[in-house]
């Protein structure tokens, strides 16, 4: 099997793929760009966070692009510390404040015009934490069952169930 080759989805330079979209040189200026955004929503946590305007301005990073990785979920602990807007009404939340894209009220207000029951933000957390725990006993299990495969006296492969 040959090794494969594509375009950087960024640069557009050849090179060779790995796990990554992006080439070596794309890869680790996004790195080094998500660490400072990272770093900085740290740092706000005393002042009660720090607005994506703000993040954007010290970052020179695009609103756009701030928005993408809290939508994705990938700023992990420093989530609440981002004060983003809602997109329905344009007040300026933190993620606890918010169900996903819009505010608690927009949120609500949405469920109620389309007569359907929203759950309490609560109740919401509560199931989300329950998802998490379940994932993760999941992939307790998942890394166990592969600790359990060892080696025989032949050398072949003996997996114990």
């Amino acid at each position: 099997m040959g090794t494969m080759v594509t375009n950087c989805k960024k640069c557009n330079k050849i090179f060779q793929q790995s796990n990554q979209p992006y080439c070596p040189d794309c890869t680790k200026a996004e790195d080094e760009k998500f660490s400072a955004l990272y770093r900085i929503l740290q740092n706000s946590a005393p002042k009660g966070g720090i607005s994506i305007d703000a993040l954007s301005a010290k970052t020179e990073v695009p609103v756009e692009e701030i928005e993408k990785y809290f939508v994705e979920g990938t700023f992990g602990t420093a989530t609440p510390y981002l004060q983003i807007y809602c997109q329905a009404c344009g007040v300026k939340c933190t993620a606890l404040q918010r169900l996903g894209r819009y505010c608690i009220a927009c949120s609500e207000t949405t469920a109620a015009q389309a007569k359907v029951q929203v759950k309490s933000l609560k109740e919401l957390r509560k199931l989300h934490s329950e998802e998490q725990r379940l994932e993760q006993q999941a992939e307790l299990l998942r890394s166990n069952k592969a600790k359990r495969s060892c080696n025989g006296k032949f050398g072949n492969t003996v997996k114990y169930m």
